[in-house]
């Protein structure tokens, strides 16, 4: 939605996976009502895969700079920095990662990196707060037989944020941000339950 919103309001978005191919990604987006296809035929978004692996790291984010560099674009995703974990030792992927938020901040852009929610070392951990500014947790929550999606501002650097945890959804004209889930604990950990309710 991050792209998607830019596209709308005209600004070219720049979608780097190393996840997934362009055709399933549209596929997703479509799913929520998005059309990447049109987008890209006006040439307001570019997907692209890059396969990641520790042979060629150095060589894919050499890409990477020459397709910022020749398609300027305003916001630009990175899906996802697990895979840049796997493919570098860590100390080497700390070091890269600020390295690399350093040259994206000083180029005016404004990047997302992506990491999935159980790699909790991953997007809570010390490691990925000394490169970004905010950290927003999305999670899937098990209530009452019924999964719903809920987020949480766990990082914001700099300024007072909203410590509650809030349903969403995703529509075709954007997320939804919904009132914070009351009564209800254990939501982090994705089993939520009732205030009373016994283990």
């Amino acid at each position: 939605h991050f792209i998607v919103e830019g596209a709308r309001r005209n600004e070219k978005g720049l979608f780097v996976s190393f996840e997934e191919p362009e055709a399933k990604l549209i596929q997703y987006g479509e799913g929520f009502g998005w059309d990447l296809k049109g987008f890209q035929d006006k040439g307001l978004i570019w997907i692209k895969y890059l396969a990641l692996d520790a042979d060629n790291v150095n060589e894919q984010f050499l890409r990477v700079k020459d397709l910022l560099r020749e398609l300027q674009p305003a916001r630009f995703v990175i899906d996802s920095v697990a895979s840049i974990e796997r493919a570098m030792r860590e100390a080497e992927y700390v070091e890269h990662m600020k390295k690399w938020s350093s040259y994206l901040a000083a180029g005016g852009v404004t990047v997302l990196f992506t990491a999935p929610s159980e790699t909790t070392r991953s997007v809570t951990g010390t490691e990925i707060s000394t490169f970004v500014d905010n950290i927003i947790s999305l999670r899937d929550v098990e209530l009452e037989s019924t999964l719903k999606r809920s987020l949480t501002v766990s990082k914001a650097r700099g300024i007072a944020h909203d410590r509650d945890i809030r349903e969403f959804e995703i529509t075709p004209k954007g997320v939804e941000i919904k009132g914070k889930f009351v009564g209800i604990w254990q939501i982090m950990g994705g089993a939520a339950r009732q205030q009373g309710q016994s283990v």
